[in-house]
């Protein structure tokens, strides 16, 4: 399934666990990986964003706890950049209907 919070269990002690990759699939080049995760994330923040409105810093959270986990900073930047053009081609998007 798509990365959305229907798709994550949190335990008593605050451990979080992602389920359902049934959507999920070998990313054959690094080019089709950072699209594919930039995605994921916007995917995610739109779930957020349009099921949990009480929830404002949750994404902001995820996404910090997301990047300091790429530990290799050229890879995390590649990877934030694609995010934020992903979000950019989204929101064009949905002005445009």
């Amino acid at each position: 399934g798509d990365l959305t919070t229907s798709n994550m269990l949190l335990t008593e002690n605050d451990q979080l666990y992602l389920i359902d990759f049934g959507l999920s699939a070998h990313v054959p080049n690094k080019t089709q990986m950072l699209e594919a995760l930039a995605v994921d994330l916007y995917v995610l923040e739109r779930a957020i964003i349009c099921t949990h409105q009480k929830a404002k810093h949750f994404f902001s959270n995820i996404l910090m706890a997301y990047k300091s986990s790429i530990l290799d900073e050229k890879q995390r930047t590649l990877t934030m950049n694609k995010y934020e053009e992903v979000r950019a081609r989204g929101r064009k998007r949905s002005m445009v209907g």
